[in-house]
């Protein structure tokens, strides 16, 4: 199938967020066996402008359907494609006659701004898929976009650590995130450090200077063990990306009772807590006997084999067309 995938490039942040959630469905839709045009609305609009925007943004969408006029696709994806108009849309249906175009949004649907984004692209779409279930995606539909839930792919050729199999650790359990240092998620982390004194607990990014490239994987290996804590942490089946990341890589990942993920995982796969005092104490008995190891490796396993850039992209298409989705765990969501 021809598809064109409409999303970040490499500049910027992005030079380091390689393995980025777009990535790795432009991955799997090729090891599918589609052919895949990458289409960088915004670096294509850096490229076309120098402090312009509005010019960049006007010559990108003109890229865009220039390419769509040669190609034409049969599906377009947009993954925070956000220089690209809706009216952009209305003429690549005219230059592609049945094309299916669909919207993917990994930001968390709690957030005003990103239910308005949604709501604002939906009636321009054939379909949207968000990574937050629950209420925020009974409301999305309810304001009738027509919405699927879509988790967070890994992809083993970017997660490409075994980090329960490595020998040196320096950290028993690794918290990443871009909140400043008052935050919430940062006064849990100490609440845990403080109950479970004999834990070595290392954070990144307190400061708000994200842990990007390579060396957030060589962080990573690193630790054996790795906590998953978002903004959002009691809303059903929601979490960034990094949850992704940190089970693909082989951690023990340590993840709120209260998001839901038990659904996929057992408890064999991950450490569930329900409070601070709850996550030291696990962390102390599987630091302890090893256990962090098995659970690692498990987790690991298990995720790749619901959540794998292949089978994230099979999902994709196979819902934008209306096939049967009975085989996916999370289809009825």
């Amino acid at each position: 199938m021809r598809i064109v995938l409409c999303g970040p490039g490499y500049k910027n942040k992005f030079a380091g967020f390689y393995y980025s959630y777009d990535k790795k469905f432009l991955n799997g839709l090729i090891r599918e066996g589609h052919n895949v045009i990458h289409f960088r609305d915004r670096d294509e609009s850096r490229i076309a402008h120098t402090s312009l925007p509005a010019i960049g943004n006007a010559r990108s969408n003109q890229s865009l359907l220039e390419v769509c006029e040669h190609f034409r696709p049969e599906m377009v994806a947009l993954f925070h494609a956000d220089v690209v108009t809706n009216r952009t849309l209305d003429a690549i249906r005219a230059l592609s006659p049945g094309v299916r175009i669909v919207n993917v949004d990994c930001d968390a649907l709690i957030e005003d701004h990103v239910m308005k984004r949604m709501c604002g692209r939906g009636p321009k779409v054939d379909l949207s898929f968000v990574t937050t279930a629950g209420e925020p995606l009974a409301r999305l539909r309810a304001a009738g976009v027509a919405a699927h839930y879509i988790p967070n792919p890994t992809d083993p050729s970017m997660e490409d650590l075994d980090a329960f199999s490595l020998a040196e650790k320096s950290a028993d359990l690794v918290y990443v995130s871009s909140y400043g240092p008052r935050a919430a998620q940062w006064a849990f982390v100490e609440d845990v450090t403080r109950r479970a004194p004999g834990v070595r607990i290392v954070g990144y990014g307190a400061a708000k200077q994200r842990l990007l490239g390579r060396a957030y994987f060589e962080a990573l290996a690193r630790a054996k063990c790795a906590l998953n804590w978002s903004k959002y942490n009691d809303v059903p089946l929601y979490s960034s990306d990094r949850i992704a990341q940190l089970f693909g890589s082989g951690l023990c990942v340590c993840v709120p009772r209260s998001a839901g993920f038990q659904r996929f995982l057992g408890e064999d796969d991950a450490v569930f807590f329900s409070s601070a005092a709850d996550l030291a104490q696990r962390l102390t008995r599987i630091l302890a006997d090893g256990a962090w190891q098995s659970i690692g490796r498990a987790g690991r396993d298990r995720y790749r084999a619901l959540f794998s850039e292949r089978r994230l992209a099979r999902f994709l298409v196979d819902a934008t067309f209306g096939r049967p989705l009975r085989d996916y765990e999370w289809a009825d969501i």
